[in-house]
């Protein structure tokens, strides 16, 4: 049986949250303004960031992103991608 997925959640900021999305091997990064935590548990567990995506497009909720994206392979989804 395979892993499910688990959801890890860092705060960041005055009242922001990240989430990290993620299986055995890869994650995804929601609103991943917690950069430094995120890539911290994303290099103690071995994962592989994957995505890196956002709630919606403020700078609260995109604080980090070109960081995550400069730090690992992961791409980035647009709103309109996650809804078709």
């Amino acid at each position: 049986m395979s892993n499910p997925l688990q959801i890890r959640q860092f705060s960041y900021g005055a009242d922001n949250f990240a989430y990290l999305i993620f299986g055995q091997h890869s994650a995804a990064a929601v609103d991943g303004g917690a950069v430094d935590d995120i890539l911290g548990f994303i290099d103690h567990t071995g994962l592989e960031l994957k995505y890196v995506i956002h709630t919606h497009t403020h700078a609260d909720h995109t604080a980090g992103s070109h960081q995550l994206l400069k730090q690992s392979r992961a791409i980035r989804l647009s709103q309109d991608e996650l809804i078709g």
